[in-house]
């Protein structure tokens, strides 16, 4: 009797573990163009997070002239590639361009994001308010001609 039970509870714990193995599996295979879409756009978003943390890093001083324009180049086309894409999937799937142009789009992102830039401070990426002359978050002295 106790072989048994100890039998079923063998193959019960492993129908529980084996269970979303295969269910992801009939899952992906699966995969509707809505969610297509969903993953699209997480990694628009993703991207123009990366461009405006590659910003902040400029603007803090972290990253060099250089490594910013190389590294905002790729996130730019990183970003065409996948609005393209996105633009791909709108068009099979509602049989028309939804989206303006792929370049424009970004251009007006990294605009909006450079004009709400303000002043950050370089030791700790605190914002710096206008008139203050030390940081308020670690106290670091701020150059007044310092802008971001």
């Amino acid at each position: 009797m106790t072989a048994f039970v100890a039998l079923a509870l063998a193959v019960l714990t492993f129908v529980f573990i084996a269970y979303p193995l295969f269910r992801q599996k009939t899952y992906a295979v699966g995969r509707s163009e809505d969610d297509r879409l969903q993953e699209l756009k997480s990694k628009r978003e993703t991207t123009y997070s990366m461009l405006k943390e590659l910003e902040f890093d400029h603007q803090s001083g972290i990253l060099t002239d250089e490594d910013y324009r190389d590294l905002e180049e790729r996130y730019k086309r990183k970003a065409v590639s996948i609005l393209k894409d996105i633009d791909g999937v709108n068009t099979e799937h509602h049989g028309q361009q939804k989206s303006p142009a792929a370049m424009d789009e970004i251009e007006k992102r990294v605009l909006a994001m450079r004009k709400g830039k303000g002043r950050f401070c370089a030791q700790c990426g605190a914002k710096i308010i206008e008139g203050d002359r030390f940081c308020a978050k670690c106290g670091a002295g701020v150059s007044q001609g310092e802008k971001s």
